[in-house]
This record gives C-alpha cells, sequence and structure tokens, in this order.
C-alpha cells in the first residue's frame, strides 16, 4: 500500500468470523487491520453504499461524494477535474446517501484524518434544500451533463473542434433553439410536475420534524393531524404548482444558464454533441482529457491547453478547489 494510504473494507459476508452481519476493518499496512466498533452508530445505507460489497483507497485526504454508479459520468468528469493524487471521488447513488456519506465521513465515525465534501445535482430541488450544507455543493447546472451545454464550454468545445468565434457562436445559438423546443406540451408539463412533487415532499417531512414523541400517545396523534402549512393543504399545493410552473416558464424563455439549471441536461445533452460534432462519448473524452492535462506538458498542447482553461473558468467558482 502506498504510504499515508489507508484501505477501507466492508463485509457483510455471512461466513464473516469478525461480525455478525456488517463489520468495517481500516488496513494502514498489507499485514495490520483494525475492527471498528459495531456499526449501529453509522447509518446501515450509508454504510452499504460507500463501501458496497467490496473496499476502495482513500491514498489521500480528502473524499468528494458525488450522485451516481461507478460508471456514471459524474465519475469520470469529477475525477477529471479532481485529478490529485490527494483526492478519492466516490458515487454513492443518490442525494441522500451523499449527504449522509459527507456527514459520516466528517464526523469522523469511519475514519479519522480524511475530509469529506460533495456534490449534488440540482434535479429539480428547491434552492433553500440544496443550499443546507456547507461541506455539499449543487452543481450549477441541473445534471452533469449540462456542464457541457454552458455557453463557455460549449464555444471552447466547438472551437477546439474547428469552428471560429463566430462559428461556434452560431452553433452555440442553434442548440439553444433546439433544445428548448423539447420541452413543450407534455415535456414540459411533466417537468412542472415533477418540480412541484419534489418540492411537496421535501417541505412536508420539513412540516412534520418538528413533531416529537411523548408518553401521551393521544397528545402525538393530534400534533401529526394538526399539521397542514397556513392556508390550509388546497392553497398550499394550488400555489406550490403555479410558483413551479412561473418558475420554469421563466427559465424556459430566459438565459441559457437558467435553462440549464432547470431542466434536466440528459433531455438535451445528444443534441449539444451533434451540433458540436461530437459523438457524446468523444465529447467527454475530450472534455475529460482537457481538464487532465497538466501544466507540463501544456506547452505541447496549446489546443487542449486552451479548452481546458476556459472550462476551468467556466465551472470552478461552483466546485471544490481540484486539488490539496
Amino acid at each position: 500500500m502506498p504510504a499515508n494510504s489507508i484501505r477501507l473494507y466492508y463485509s457483510r459476508h455471512p461466513f464473516c468470523p469478525v461480525a455478525q452481519g456488517r463489520s468495517i476493518v481500516i488496513a494502514r499496512s498489507e499485514d495490520a487491520g483494525e475492527l471498528l466498533p459495531p456499526t449501529s452508530t453509522i447509518p446501515s445505507e450509508v454504510v452499504a453504499d460507500v463501501l458496497g460489497a467490496a473496499s476502495f483507497s482513500i491514498s489521500a485526504s480528502r473524499v468528494i461524494f458525488c450522485e451516481g454508479e461507478t460508471q456514471s459520468l459524474d465519475l469520470s468528469v469529477l475525477s477529471a477535474w479532481h485529478d490529485c493524487a490527494k483526492t478519492a471521488v466516490v458515487c454513492v447513488g443518490s442525494c441522500s446517501s451523499v449527504r449522509e456519506c459527507v456527514s459520516v465521513f466528517r464526523g469522523q465515525r469511519v475514519t479519522s484524518g480524511v475530509d469529506a465534501f460533495g456534490y449534488l445535482d440540482r434535479d429539480g430541488r428547491p434552492d433553500a434544500d440544496l443550499a443546507g450544507d456547507q461541506f455539499v455543493r449543487a452543481q450549477q447546472v441541473s445534471e452533469i451533463e449540462g456542464l457541457f451545454c454552458l455557453e463557455a464550454v460549449f464555444k471552447a468545445l466547438a472551437q477546439y473542434n474547428g469552428a471560429d468565434a463566430v462559428g461556434a457562436q452560431n452553433k452555440f445559438n442553434a442548440f439553444v433553439i433546439e433544445a428548448r423546443a423539447t420541452f413543450k406540451d407534455a415535456a414540459l408539463n411533466k417537468e412542472i410536475l415533477h418540480r412541484a412533487k419534489m418540492r411537496v415532499e421535501i417541505e412536508q417531512r420539513a412540516m412534520l420534524n418538528p413533531i416529537r414523541p411523548n408518553p401521551d400517545l393521544a397528545l402525538v396523534r393530534g400534533a401529526f393531524i394538526a399539521a397542514a402549512p397556513q392556508g390550509g393543504w388546497q392553497n398550499y399545493l394550488m400555489s406550490v404548482f403555479s410558483e413551479e410552473e412561473a418558475r420554469l416558464d421563466s427559465s424556459l424563455r430566459g438565459t441559457a444558464e437558467e435553462f440549464a439549471r432547470d431542466f434536466p441536461a440528459k433531455s438535451y445533452f445528444g443534441i449539444a454533441a451533434r451540433h458540436l460534432g461530437f459523438v457524446p462519448g468523444k465529447m467527454v473524452e475530450t472534455f475529460c482529457n482537457a481538464l487532465r492535462l497538466t501544466d507540463e506538458l501544456a506547452n505541447t498542447e496549446q489546443k487542449l491547453k486552451i479548452l481546458r482553461d476556459a472550462i476551468s473558468a467556466a465551472i470552478e467558482p461552483y466546485m471544490w478547489p481540484r486539488r490539496v
């Protein structure tokens, strides 16, 4: 194992001799391991999400958690951005898993000396919910595919692929028109409903969370039944739906950045690639190669360096620092 490396092993094998069910071992060398106390203090779903059925190594002091699976675009893009020997990028599935994993690691309930941060897709969630954790950042776009559709990134990719400045702008304008046009009628209504339902679910939990157990069950029942938004449920649901309808209508007619923030980029990621003259896989590869370009190689890869610098300038304000 590399110096200062930590390897975390998670097991739930029925014949595992060290635990009945779940156990975590921290291996700090090839021949020494530390069995953690029973994992009842760590949410079981978090343990499963972080460590799965195998292991991962942190030869570093920082872990970046993100949504998605091991073959996801999130992992490819974020690993290219955080191309750092001291940083591990780990996909853990859902938004709630990202938050829980960051909390577990920052609370040093798995191991000490490892910093943890997270990224969330916006995915239609309310801004207040996305801003609820200082160590977890929401992307500036609806989902990771939207990074390729930001104007500065799109035009840099167009110029990398041979367009001049005017041609790149024309390609971007044509892309935005076609991308917006995909959201009308049932497709637009689906997004309004998705945002409204998600907001109600989040706000409902916040409404019920203050209710606490009490020896008198009748008091608990009464508090639960009485929980209701100001103005009643019908007015509340009407207000939420109308507000989300107005939000998406404004974003659909607004700037390209507002559109990319609020509308799911998977729906127009392929459209962007086509206007750029890329197949999607090659576009992702080019994007990631640019981010991984080192300063030592930049002098001999000027074209890729220009792309790298344009991408970095566009996304850096919304990202965790690239390196530690």
